[in-house]
C-alpha cells in the first residue's frame, strides 16, 4: 500500500451528508470518491468538469439543446431516463450495477485503465 496523509476539509452538512449517500449507492466511501476526484485532475491537469457561471442544469449539453422541448432539469431526466430504459428493452444498451461502477472505478484509481 501506499504512504498516505490525511486532509481536514470543512464541508456544508447537508452537501456531506447528499455526497455521502450518493457515494454509499455506488458503493463507494467519501474517501474513495475523492481520492477518484483527485488522482483525475492530476491526469487531466485541471478540475476534471467544466466550471461555469451557469446554472447547473445548463452545463449539461445535451439538456442545452433540448431545453426548449422541457420546462425544467427534472422533466429533462425522467425523459433521458425513460429513453435509457427503452434501449435497456430493446437491447442496444446495458445497465450497470453499483458494484460494476464501483469495480470499474477502483481499477480507474488504481491505474488498472
Amino acid at each position: 500500500m501506499s504512504d498516505t496523509t490525511s486532509m481536514n476539509l470543512r464541508i456544508d452538512k447537508e452537501l456531506k451528508k447528499q455526497a455521502e449517500t450518493l457515494f454509499s449507492g455506488l458503493g463507494l466511501n467519501m474517501t474513495t470518491a475523492i481520492n477518484i476526484f483527485l488522482k483525475q485532475a492530476v491526469r487531466e491537469q485541471g478540475i476534471p468538469f467544466a466550471i461555469t457561471a451557469h446554472k447547473a442544469y445548463e452545463s449539461v449539453s445535451a439538456y442545452k439543446g433540448s431545453a426548449e422541448r422541457y420546462g425544467h432539469y427534472a422533466e429533462y431526466v425522467a425523459s433521458s431516463l425513460k429513453e435509457a430504459d427503452d434501449k435497456v428493452a430493446e437491447g442496444t444498451m446495458k445497465y450497470y450495477t453499483a458494484e460494476e461502477i464501483r469495480l470499474k472505478l477502483e481499477d480507474i484509481l488504481n491505474e488498472k485503465i
